[in-house]
């Protein structure tokens, strides 16, 4: 699962009021910027469950932007339209910040050093100024950053985080093709190039590829390839960042790792080229070459992750095919052999510089967000009603009311009650009995029925034949919910209730009002969502509408109510 978080860059900390800010809007912190709704028109930020927000930053890497703007140049800005399964036809609507912000509870905040890219990340206005800018967002908002970072971005994010106690102001760090061993196209730099390339099996690939470019830009500079991508870091691979991102730097050595209490989840292009018995330089490969995202290996951007997530293309370079690839002839390794597909078939979803736009990458990294600001929401609380003693008397507090009532036990009936989470609790009799939820005496045909949860009373029932030994219920549903609105919901028992016109049906009747909580109608359908800590439930009017029923409205369980054993 799922990934790399809050990256907040700031050249100089900004005096942040001591009561936390309201909205993200009130946040001053230099070095970072409130990243503008680009995919949606939207007044305002939506405030997790709490009111609270959490910054999530977003840092480019090398030679690159952060900048969210309408030409969408920065690195998480392009919109999502990339998958690495070619059947998939994709639709794109929103950029990686744009499905950031619409988690509720994540304020995204963009962080850009652009001019200072070519540095080393020690340079302040780089791995320093993050650091002051997570110091700040942590102390506006009194809430843990979450970062996410691309390529050099989540080295100079693991520079700010080692110092000071930084480490205690980020959750989760997610990171897109970050070179933290070093990076394959870097050594492209090195003066021994040649010397690399013919030992090397991936340089010699990508030497390979690099030439082809040459070839296709001379036609047109725009190509639709990679090859588009190449110039600004062919610009920079003798920068100081350029040779520090050569595998082996003393500066990639002396930078430490993320530390210990920081999730990191780091996702990877993961691009395997094919050649068929390719033999140049004397070279007998194995006909499978990883070169991660063309620019990072897979193994040098998971290094040290906590979870990683990889995306993966598969490409052919076939020396069979005769006189059509001007690979092996711009290297004069070879003549009128093929030993490649066309260079187009490369620019896709494992690419460095397209990782943001990947499906399956961004899906990852929203989840991880989420995930992120879910576990920071209260958990639903579960409580189990006891409400007799090991003796089958009331439990203290309890009243019981006698009024000589009996209820018809009859084969196949006694059920397990469906919100007993304990043995001998039974349902009973017919519906309008309203005998769902029964503690059974020691003589076994004396029943203690509770109305609900919440009031402390019991109902005396006597059974008309005695009880037998029952388990809790397969899967209980809660007796009651008390919901985050303040409504507090009893479970169905049984009757004739009105419907809707989208075929979801009453569960639970609850007070005050008119709401019900729904359910589909449907067999196997779940009424609450348990699939987070905090479980909710949809709720709405049943109003006997063939058209036109008014849309639920999805409401926070703050506790759910069973009933136990003693």
């Amino acid at each position: 699962m799922k990934l790399l978080m809050i990256f907040v860059i700031t050249l100089s900390v900004v005096i942040a009021p001591k009561a936390f800010a309201t909205t993200p809007e009130n946040i001053r912190c230099a070095g970072v910027r409130l990243a503008p709704s680009l995919d949606e028109k939207r007044d305002r930020h939506v405030a997790d469950r709490r009111g609270k927000f959490v910054p999530v930053v977003m840092v480019h890497g090398w030679t690159g932007t952060s900048t969210h703007d309408d030409q969408r140049r920065g690195a998480f800005s392009h919109r999502i339209d990339l998958s690495t399964n070619q059947l998939v036809t994709m639709k794109p609507s929103r950029s990686m910040i744009g499905q950031l912000q619409r988690i509720p509870g994540a304020a995204v905040f963009t962080f850009d050093y652009h001019n200072h890219s070519a540095r080393w990340v020690d340079d302040p206005h780089i791995g320093p100024a993050l650091g002051e800018s997570i110091d700040c967002l942590f102390k506006a908002t009194g809430e843990k950053a979450i970062v996410v970072a691309h390529s050099m971005g989540g080295l100079a994010t693991r520079y700010a985080l080692s110092t000071g106690d930084r480490a205690k102001k980020v959750s989760t760090v997610i990171t897109f093709g970050t070179p933290n061993t070093g990076s394959l196209f870097a050594l492209l730099g090195d003066g021994a190039l040649a010397i690399g390339a013919a030992v090397n099996k991936q340089l010699a690939v990508l030497r390979m590829i690099l030439a082809v470019c040459g070839k296709l830009a001379t036609g047109k500079l725009d190509t639709g390839t990679p090859c588009d991508i190449l110039p600004a870091p062919m610009r920079a691979l003798d920068s100081e960042a350029g040779r520090a991102l050569r595998a082996g730097s003393r500066q990639l050595d002396e930078l430490k790792p993320f530390p210990a209490g920081v999730k990191v989840d780091a996702l990877a292009g993961d691009a395997v080229f094919t050649t068929l018995r390719l033999g140049w330089f004397h070279l007998r490969w194995d006909g499978r070459i990883p070169l991660g995202d063309l620019i990072v290996t897979s193994d040098s951007a998971v290094d040290g992750a906590s979870q990683t997530k990889k995306a993966s293309c598969a490409y052919q370079l076939n020396p069979i095919r005769g006189g059509t690839d001007l690979i092996g002839l711009s290297l004069g390794l070879t003549a009128k052999n093929d030993v490649a597909q066309p260079i187009t078939s490369v620019a896709g979803a494992c690419y460095h510089s397209n990782l943001m736009r990947t499906v399956e990458l961004t899906n990852e990294a929203t989840g991880m967000v989420n995930e992120d600001i879910e576990s920071r929401q209260p958990a639903t609380k579960v409580v189990n009603v006891v409400a007799v003693d090991k003796n089958g008397n009331p439990a203290k507090g309890y009243t019981v009311t006698d009024d000589g009532w009996t209820v018809d036990c009859s084969p196949p009936q006694p059920y397990p009650s469906p919100s007993s989470v304990g043995r001998n609790i039974v349902q009973c009799g017919a519906h309008a009995d309203a005998a769902d939820v029964c503690w059974t005496k020691p003589d076994r045909v004396t029943l203690l029925c509770g109305g609900d949860p919440w009031v402390k009373t019991l109902t005396v029932y006597r059974a008309s034949r005695e009880v037998p030994a029952v388990p809790a219920a397969k899967d209980p549903e809660p007796w009651g919910l008390e919901l985050d609105n303040g409504l507090k919901c009893r479970i169905r028992d049984g009757g004739a209730w009105s419907g809707r016109s989208d075929n979801l049906v009453g569960a639970y009747h609850c007070a005050p009002g008119t709401d019900v909580v729904l359910v589909a109608q449907k067999q196997g359908a779940e009424t609450i969502d348990k699939s987070t800590r905090a479980w909710t439930v949809l709720i709405g009017v049943l109003d006997d509408k063939s058209t036109g029923s008014p849309p639920p409205t999805k409401v926070m369980v703050r506790t759910a109510y069973f009933a136990g054993s003693p």
